[in-house]
């Protein structure tokens, strides 16, 4: 996802088709690539007829 200003997305976008359960490792896989890149992790499915978004995030404790 891209801004105007900034010359580098923001986020990492992984499409999920309708349907399709993710395995939990593939979402940690994901948000760790988007941690070591320094972005947020956005997951994004069609539900009905618009596209619902979910957003994952390394958290430290």
């Amino acid at each position: 996802v891209y801004s105007g200003k900034k010359p580098h997305s923001e986020m990492l976008v992984h499409a999920i088709a309708r349907g399709v359960a993710l395995p939990m490792s593939t979402i940690s896989r994901s948000v760790r690539l988007a941690h070591s890149v320094k972005k947020k992790m956005l997951f994004g499915c069609e539900c009905n007829t618009k596209i619902e978004y979910v957003e994952f995030a390394r958290v430290k404790l």
